[in-house]
């Protein structure tokens, strides 16, 4: 008996193409019955390609950037390829549309994003999709405080509701978790160097699933004055007695005027101190209260209008 030949399954897609300056949506047929091979690469030159942290249950569309090399976006969900998207040229971003993102059913879903270039379809660029359950309703918030780049070697933060441990993701690598601490603060040690760089804080529950995330903004201060030196003793279990010098400059709205101690990410105001004195010189005695070892402590410098003219971490308390 002559055996009938099974069809492969295929998938209608519509791709935005550019025709002249406008768009239009074309029926685009695509195999999708073929199965990634024993050679797949889950990550691919990640610099090429950005895909921003998807929220399942909430989020409708996948958005990243790209680089100009990349002409059109493919998805792939647990290996199979399910269809892709043109990007206009001259385009640093993408959405994919519900159409496709519809198909990922589960958290566990193992969802890829593969940036190709026209016409040879070579693979520029693969990321995985990070996923966030939108569905959980107390999934609590974080808050980390602006990073001076160059300037800092630890993350600081606050969170709220189910949170255990935090990472780090920095242009898309996901960092080692690290716990946060029972006062609802946390602290990240990180060398960032770059302004461009994207610097998220990932938020996971008891469970490990990752729940929330904030995205890290990332400051170049110009230098004004600078703590020269801050050297901390410790009075009690409680206390520490800091000393030290800054730089003084003639300009009055450039000078550090005040300092305010910093204790796990969050500035402490009522403890702020006045430095501009006649009697000074550019040395300082602050006495810091509320603090237990292995707590992240900095000195904030301020001008007179508030605005942080340095960061000093204070180490070996």
């Amino acid at each position: 008996m002559k055996m009938k030949k099974q069809l492969a399954s295929v998938l209608v897609v519509a791709v935005p193409l550019l025709i002249g300056n406008s768009y239009d949506v074309n029926a685009a047929i695509q195999d999708n019955s073929n199965e990634l091979g024993a050679n797949y690469v889950s990550e691919k030159n990640t610099d090429a390609l950005f895909v921003n942290l998807f929220s399942f249950g909430k989020d409708s569309t996948i958005t990243g950037y790209v680089s100009s090399g990349i002409t059109d976006i493919g998805i792939e969900i647990n290996g199979k390829d399910i269809g892709g998207l043109g990007i206009a040229p001259g385009s640093q971003t993408f959405t994919l549309p519900d159409f496709l993102v519809s198909q990922i059913t589960s958290l566990e879903d193992n969802v890829t994003l593969v940036g190709r270039a026209a016409p040879s379809g070579e693979v520029i660029a693969r990321q995985q999709v990070v996923m966030i359950d939108g569905t959980n309703e107390n999934t609590g918030t974080l808050s980390p405080t602006p990073f001076l780049i160059d300037r800092m070697s630890t993350l600081t933060g606050s969170f709220t509701g189910d949170i255990s441990t935090v990472a780090l993701r920095i242009n898309g690598d996901i960092h080692e978790q690290v716990g946060v601490r029972g006062n609802g603060t946390f602290s990240y040690p990180i060398v960032i160097s770059n302004l461009e760089d994207r610097v998220e804080v990932l938020g996971y529950n008891g469970n490990g699933d990752l729940v929330t995330s904030a995205r890290v903004l990332l400051e170049e201060r110009e230098s004004y004055d600078r703590i020269v030196s801050a050297n901390a003793e410790r009075l009690h279990e409680q206390a520490i007695w800091v000393t030290g010098t800054f730089s003084t400059i003639a300009e009055f709205n450039k000078s550090i005027k005040m300092m305010v101690p910093e204790i796990n990410g969050i500035r402490d105001y009522s403890q702020l101190v006045f430095v501009d004195s006649p009697n000074q010189n550019g040395a300082f005695d602050i006495r810091i209260t509320g603090v237990s070892q292995g707590d992240s402590i900095k000195l904030i410098g301020l001008t007179a209008n508030s605005v942080t003219a340095d960061v000093f971490e204070l180490t070996g308390i």
